[in-house]
């Protein structure tokens, strides 16, 4: 069985721009214009769906995948947005 594992890269530079595989609170309050409260909540739904799908992957609190987030929240599948028919 595939094994799924989740892991943070540290925020690399590369040619001056960040780049981050997860949000944190911060990015989801400057994402959706919630709250600081908001945003931890928000994340810990998205957590809470992302361990039932990925059981076996491991989470960092307070923080959520990138593409978990974008999926989810913008409709996007693998960077591109999904049409519905």
């Amino acid at each position: 069985m595939y094994l799924q594992i989740c892991r943070i890269k540290e925020s690399r530079q590369t040619g001056g721009l960040k780049m981050k595989d997860y949000y944190n609170a911060k990015d989801v309050q400057q994402i959706t214009g919630a709250s600081k409260s908001l945003a931890y909540a928000i994340i810990q739904k998205l957590q809470k769906k992302f361990e039932e799908r990925y059981p076996e992957a491991i989470t960092i609190q307070s923080k959520i995948p990138k593409w978990f987030f974008e999926e989810i929240m913008m409709n996007k599948k693998g960077g591109v947005e999904n049409e519905k028919n």
